[in-house]
């Protein structure tokens, strides 16, 4: 059976990994009927994740590649996913551009992490699959 990503409303994020050597990082989550799940994201180029605590639940899961994101939540992602905690950005505003003419043109994905409760995050990559564990 396909799993989607509306299917991860309600479930808990309980791992994140990042191997920044082979740029790839996974996200394993649990549901309410104790099914397991990862997406694994290869060619990440980009990731923030804050607030990750004991408990993490998903509000809801957004890809570009999947689904119209506006331009502006596009260039705010980006921009957060570039920001310091202190708020300085860490790259210039031609290289946000480009990144975002990426997503637009699907040669790049945003993908987003919106939470009920705990962790927050977004992704740049290349591609990512959907497992079911």
């Amino acid at each position: 059976m396909d799993i989607t990503l509306d299917q991860f409303h309600d479930a808990e994020l309980n791992a994140l990994t990042h191997d920044p050597t082979t740029s790839t990082a996974c996200l394993s989550f649990r549901s309410d009927d104790s099914t397991n799940a990862e997406i694994v994201f290869d060619g990440v180029c980009g990731l923030r994740a804050v607030d990750y605590g004991l408990q993490n639940v998903v509000s809801r899961l957004l890809s570009s590649s999947l689904s119209h994101l506006a331009h502006e939540d596009i260039v705010r992602h980006v921009t957060w996913i570039n920001n310091t905690s202190e708020g300085k950005c860490l790259i210039n505003a031609n290289e946000i551009d480009k990144l975002v003419e990426q997503i637009e043109r699907n040669e790049l994905l945003l993908f987003i992490l919106e939470p009920s409760w705990g962790a927050e995050l977004s992704i740049l990559a290349r591609t990512f699959a959907l497992r079911r564990l």
